[in-house]
């Protein structure tokens, strides 16, 4: 039994024939890049574009050669354009997309308690091993300002160095 690509291989084969020109020169006359015509001719590949184009220039008996695709939404086979897009409609796509956008909306959700963590607490982030002063701060301050401690800071260093 012969597959799809084999069928339209003999027809196009038939069909260069029936021109008398050679496939290089089938495939500029038809506006087809060579590889697209050897590709078919060889029984390696072809796409829906190409039967359109097929059946645009030649009629309906290279129709039987599309590549129907199954809709993810709705189930009903199509015509795809794209080997991607597997959506019939703008119907199928507007219901792919709400999909789409609640999926989204339910893993925000579950996130949420992530982000309330700071990034250092999420990935283990900062200074490991650290040795804490022996006084503290207030300790340290002695309950004076800021300017204060430091300008006995300044007084003490001076003391030390030699004028």
């Amino acid at each position: 039994m012969k597959t799809q690509i084999e069928k339209l291989s003999e027809t196009l084969i038939k069909d260069i024939k029936k021109t008398g020109l050679s496939c290089s020169a089938f495939s500029r006359k038809n506006g087809f890049h060579t590889s697209v015509i050897s590709e078919i001719v060889n029984g390696k590949r072809f796409s829906n574009k190409t039967i359109k184009r097929f059946v645009e220039i030649f009629g309906d008996k290279y129709k039987k050669f599309y590549k129907y695709t199954k809709c993810d939404i709705c189930g009903n086979k199509f015509i795809a354009d794209n080997d991607k897009i597997k959506l019939c409609s703008v119907e199928c796509q507007n219901k792919n997309a709400s999909n789409l956008k609640s999926k989204w909306r339910d893993r925000k959700k579950l996130q949420q308690g992530v982000a309330e963590k700071t990034l250092a607490e999420r990935y283990g982030w900062g200074v490991h091993g650290l040795k804490k002063p022996d006084i503290g701060i207030v300790d340290f301050m002695d309950g004076k300002q800021y300017g204060d401690r430091q300008r006995e800071y300044l007084l003490k260093l001076q003391k030390t160095q030699r004028m």
